[in-house]
């Protein structure tokens, strides 16, 4: 009887040492607990600004089409004229067009080259009666400043007399709109009224005041002026961004220069600066 007893007991204790799991030290190492960062905030980029499309993706904002080449003998006043209005002494019609495929843009472009080839024309049909000195020339300057693409065209034609003709056009390049004046204005908190309070001031700083005839001669002006007309501001004037950030207006009517032919001051125009962006 002892002997089974003792055969029991040990029997048990083996099976409890089946049954006990591993010690501390016989514990497999749990793998160490890895603390993933939190998905890093993607920063904001700035949106890109998108322009409109081109018409040659190949070209600036605006190229030239083949000149109106105006060629002749020229007399020496129209040679001296000629080498005041364009240093490369060429006589020509510059042709640009805006790079910008849009219909708006397209019929812009159509209506400038009418103007462009009717100032040709003008010229070339008195030059043919060979009754006055005539030259016709054009040149076109353009800026980009503030995703506003500012264009001018500037045409000089002398057929007896000499007749300036200066047009300006702002086009919003993220659009393709042609901005009116008030449209241009009110991006930089500017009307018509403070405008014109500006061009004054900015006149005054200079010394320059209204035109004031000369007692005796209605045409006769005896100092550097201008007329009311000049500092009028409405939709027909003149403003545009220029290659230094700033919108300036180019005033007309305006008398500055001295004038070889007579008269102390000859009828110019001024470019002043409204604002700098």
């Amino acid at each position: 009887m002892k002997k089974i007893l003792t055969s029991f007991l040990l029997m048990a204790m083996i099976a409890g040492c089946v049954q006990q799991g591993p010690t501390e030290a016989e514990k497999p190492e749990e793998p160490p607990v890895v603390e993933q960062s939190e998905k890093p905030v993607e920063q904001e980029k700035p949106e890109e600004i998108k322009y409109v499309k081109k018409i040659d993706e190949n070209k600036d904002w605006v190229y030239f089409d083949e000149p109106l080449v105006y060629n002749y003998e020229l007399s020496d006043y129209e040679a001296m004229a000629v080498t005041y209005y364009n240093e490369n002494n060429m006589l020509n019609i510059e042709m640009p067009i805006i790079n910008i495929d849009l219909s708006n843009i397209k019929t812009l472009n159509q209506s400038i080259t009418n103007q462009l080839y009717k100032a040709y024309e003008t010229v070339s049909y008195y030059d043919n009666k060979n009754t006055v000195a005539t030259y016709a020339m054009s040149r076109t300057r353009y800026y980009i400043a503030d995703d506003i693409l500012s264009v001018e065209t500037r045409t000089v034609l002398i057929y007896g007399e000499e007749e300036v003709q200066i047009n300006v056009y702002n086009i919003d390049l993220t659009t393709g709109e042609i901005l009116r004046n008030a449209d241009l204005l009110s991006r930089y908190d500017l009307d018509f009224a403070k405008v014109e309070k500006q061009l004054v001031q900015a006149l005054s700083d200079q010394n320059i005041s209204i035109c004031e005839l000369h007692e005796g001669y209605s045409q006769v002006i005896d100092r550097p002026c201008y007329f009311d007309d000049a500092i009028k501001i409405d939709e027909k004037s003149l403003l545009m961004l220029n290659n230094q950030n700033q919108l300036v207006c180019i005033m007309k009517n305006y008398y500055c220069e001295d004038n070889t032919q007579g008269y102390p001051y000859a009828k110019t125009e001024t470019e002043l600066i409204i604002k700098s962006l």
